[in-house]
């Protein structure tokens, strides 16, 4: 069996660093609405401390118990993020988005990171442009299928078949990815209508 790279602990629960692993249908799983492999949306941050140790920069606004943080691949080729907000109290963390760019991870219909913009909104019909920004100087598109609880990061490009997925988002039911999602991202720079 192939090798892949992923995040331990959405493949193994006990397994706290990132190392290379067989690949696992069940473990590499991308359900819209509800989880990337075993990391769910709504869990608590006991599922975090499993991560392992995060990049050492943390984006959002941790003062007002909103953050997304990052973890990479042992080669340092993909990485998970994960938006979490605090309850009032400041003592519960909960998962509220995951954003995946590994290809290894993928829908039961074998939407990943990597395919074109053409297959993906035929398997997500009701994704829609949600947002274009930009992130390390390069342009994003962000499609989201709000019904379904999924959005997809594109490299913009001219012709749609050419455009690649270069992140896939997991956010509620029924919820738009942006109401949260935009502070990740210093520079967004506009949201269609």
């Amino acid at each position: 069996m192939k090798a892949q790279f992923a995040v331990c602990c959405l493949l193994q629960s006990a397994t706290i660093s990132m190392v290379a692993l067989p690949a696992s249908a069940k473990g590499a799983l991308i359900v819209p609405g509800h989880a990337v492999g075993s990391l769910r949306l709504g869990a608590r941050d006991a599922v975090l401390q499993k991560l392992g140790h995060a990049l050492p920069k943390h984006e959002g606004d941790t003062a007002m118990g909103r953050t997304w943080t990052t973890y990479k691949s042992n080669n340092g080729s993909h990485s998970l993020s994960v938006y979490t907000t605090r309850d009032g109290t400041g003592l519960i963390t909960t998962i509220c988005q995951v954003r995946i760019d590994s290809p290894y991870f993928h829908t039961s219909q074998g939407v990943h990171a990597g395919d074109n913009l053409l297959r993906i909104l035929r398997v997500f019909p009701h994704a829609r442009l949600a947002s274009r920004f930009t992130a390390s100087n390069k342009r994003v598109d962000l499609y989201d299928d709000k019904k379904n609880g999924i959005a997809f990061e594109f490299k913009p490009a001219a012709d749609a078949s050419q455009e690649r997925c270069i992140a896939i988002l997991i956010h509620p039911h029924g919820k738009s990815v942006t109401e949260e999602y935009s502070s990740e991202y210093e520079d967004l720079d506009d949201k269609p209508a």
